[in-house]
């Protein structure tokens, strides 16, 4: 009789590890592929591309031109030849290239590096908010 109860608690014990084995390994969960549709480079976009926000009306703006101490010795991404920018993408014509925005304000352009942005919608009004 206590040998039964040893083999069973023994097994119970191995059945749970297995059942927690086969939930941490995922066994229950499905996995559905998604294709996004066809992908293409889009020209002037390089540099140190970084950050890339999207409204709720398809417009990406894609910041351009982040430099890094790490690339002091690589003669295309020195400081000179990188220029930071801002290029606006829509995803409602995908065919067409990014346009760079020309950017207003009293600021250094020879130092400006953008690393990362975002958006505000105001949903009231309508106005979106670039920071």
């Amino acid at each position: 009789m206590l040998l039964r109860l040893i083999v069973f608690v023994v097994l119970a014990v191995v059945a749970t590890r297995l059942c927690k084995l086969a939930y941490i390994l995922g066994y229950h969960k499905a996995i559905y592929n998604q294709y996004p549709g066809p992908c293409r480079v889009v020209p002037n976009v390089d540099k140190g591309s970084e950050d890339i926000t999207v409204t709720s009306d398809g417009l990406a703006f894609i910041s351009s031109g982040v430099t890094s101490p790490r690339y002091i010795h690589n003669p295309r991404h020195s400081p000179q030849l990188v220029k930071g920018r801002i290029f606006l993408f829509d995803f409602n014509n995908p065919d067409e290239n990014a346009t760079e925005i020309s950017l207003v304000g009293n600021f250094g352009r020879d130092s400006f590096y953008p690393h990362g942005i975002s958006l505000y919608e105001d949903p009231k009004t309508g106005t979106v908010y670039f920071c």
